[in-house]
């Protein structure tokens, strides 16, 4: 008796997140689930427009001030076990992969596509994909055509413009600067 309550609670609590999402926030498209352990903040913002398909998988949660846009016929794929960090933004306008046991921290920004420098209303994308056991730190963008490996570490403030290989550190030089005034 006590296994079906848990069960019958869980249930309710994905049946409620999806119709508290669904209520003003997704215009067509597709949100798919396993069904299992989804927490998301009431602050998450989900954007899905036409065909587009927002695949989520279980252990799945949001903090708030998180944006997942899919766009027309895109595809959002976020895997077990995946923790969305605060204010994070993920917008997908072809594809977007994200494993399993991946980790993203507050303030990133995840895009698989850019403006076409011709044409502003027409978008270059290449999709994006983010293999299980990878951890993105604080701050950092990822942007059109990447791959980063399994076990990857994307360190804070870090701009990924190339594909990141399987167990690597991917962190950016920089170099602070101090004068003194006179």
């Amino acid at each position: 008796m006590r296994k079906a309550c848990s069960k019958f609670k869980r249930l309710m609590n994905v049946i409620y997140s999806l119709l508290r999402i669904t209520k003003e926030r997704i215009k067509g498209g597709k949100i798919v689930t396993s069904g299992k352990k989804i927490f998301l903040s009431p602050k998450t913002e989900i954007s899905i427009r036409g065909n587009g398909r927002l695949e989520l998988g279980k252990n799945f949660s949001t903090q708030r001030g998180v944006l997942l846009g899919v766009r027309q016929d895109a595809v959002l794929h976020i895997g077990n076990g995946v923790g969305i960090n605060r204010n994070t933004c993920i917008v997908a306008r072809e594809k977007i992969w994200i494993g399993d046991n991946v980790i993203i921290a507050p303030g990133v920004c995840i895009y698989d596509h850019d403006h076409s420098h011709e044409d502003p209303d027409k978008y270059i994308t290449a999709p994006i994909v983010i293999k299980n056991g990878t951890w993105i730190a604080a701050n950092s963008v990822i942007l059109k055509g990447v791959t980063i490996g399994e076990n990857c570490t994307i360190a804070a403030g870090s701009v990924v413009t190339k594909d990141v290989p399987d167990n690597s550190v991917f962190y950016q030089k920089r170099e602070s600067t101090i004068i003194k005034r006179k």
